[in-house]
């Protein structure tokens, strides 16, 4: 499979420092055996492409360019004004979203990304979308390998690592989400990369506000643990020597409530519509994958 052209500048020396530190934390929280889930990061012949030695390596000297992306431009906000408020200044003592579940067990064995977004966009009333189409407007990658044993490839920022289909696939992550919204050419939704928002902030901002969470977390709220790791490829595709190292049990989620002492999810890997985890664990799993997520909502909602 080609690799797609990716704009890798500042995207990948930022994840870089990001992954760094959150290994760091996952190494202080401690890691545990478990058994393999549904993101196996083996590499077979499937997923991994062995090719000729790349004739160039980047060299220290080497560097990314800067990006030329405006860095005093203004986020996107959510116009509260157009969706229902809550009185008051103090929450609810519960909420919940009804979104209608989606299992990704009989469709995509590592596409929890994709259907968590296919949940959200038929929430949004689009119900003839499905995970198919969803596929065809996802930017995707596989990993390659060197006749030296050097694997290489893009990171989950820039497109699907592997085949969603395959337990041999790994995943991706908000910057892919919001690329596969804008592909598929809804005309009244937007999806916003909310990544470094609290739980808290997310429930505050949206989730009161009928506005359902793509949220990355573990399988099952189980430890993150060190998953395979590889070179990133460049924007040129040359080979850097920084590398990519996979989270593994990697999972994506739709928060759509809570409860006194749980977090309300619309969970791709559960059997049943909603599914409940301890908001404490929620918590330490999502800052554990950098605290990623991604608001789906109507363009009338949005401030520019």
């Amino acid at each position: 499979m080609n690799i797609h052209q990716f704009n890798y500048k500042n995207r990948a020396d930022l994840f870089t420092a990001v992954l760094t530190a959150v290994l760091i934390l996952c190494a202080g929280v401690g890691t545990v055996s478990a058994a393999v889930q549904y993101h196996n990061t083996d590499t077979d012949s499937s997923a991994v492409e062995t090719i000729d030695s790349p004739e160039t390596i980047d060299t220290p000297e080497n560097v990314l360019p800067d990006s030329d992306e405006p860095t005093d431009s203004e986020p996107i906000k959510i116009n509260i004004n157009t969706v229902p408020k809550i009185s008051g200044s103090v929450l609810p003592e519960k909420y919940n979203i009804r979104v209608i579940h989606i299992t990704q067990n009989d469709k995509l064995t590592t596409g929890c990304e994709i259907i968590s977004t296919n949940m959200v966009i038929n929430y949004y009333e689009h119900p003839g979308v499905d995970h198919k189409f969803m596929l065809k407007n996802l930017r995707t990658a596989d990993l390659k390998v060197t006749k030296d044993g050097v694997l290489y490839g893009p990171t989950p920022y820039d497109a699907f690592i592997g085949d969603p289909h395959k337990t041999s696939g790994f995943g991706c992550f908000p910057p892919v989400v919001c690329n596969l919204v804008d592909n598929c050419g809804f005309d009244d939704l937007e999806a916003i990369d909310t990544t470094g928002s609290t739980i808290q902030e997310l429930v505050e901002e949206y989730v009161i506000h009928d506005m359902p969470v793509l949220i990355w977390a573990t399988d099952g709220m189980t430890p993150s643990q060190y998953g395979d790791e590889w070179r990133i490829v460049n924007y040129d595709g040359s080979i850097s020597k920084r590398k990519f190292v996979w989270p593994l049990n990697e999972h994506c989620l739709v928060l759509t409530g809570y409860d006194k002492k749980n977090y309300i999810f619309a969970d791709p890997l559960a059997s049943k519509d909603e599914t409940k985890y301890a908001k404490k664990t929620v918590e330490e799993r999502y800052a554990e994958l950098g605290q990623m997520s991604v608001v789906i909502c109507k363009k009338e909602d949005i401030l520019q």
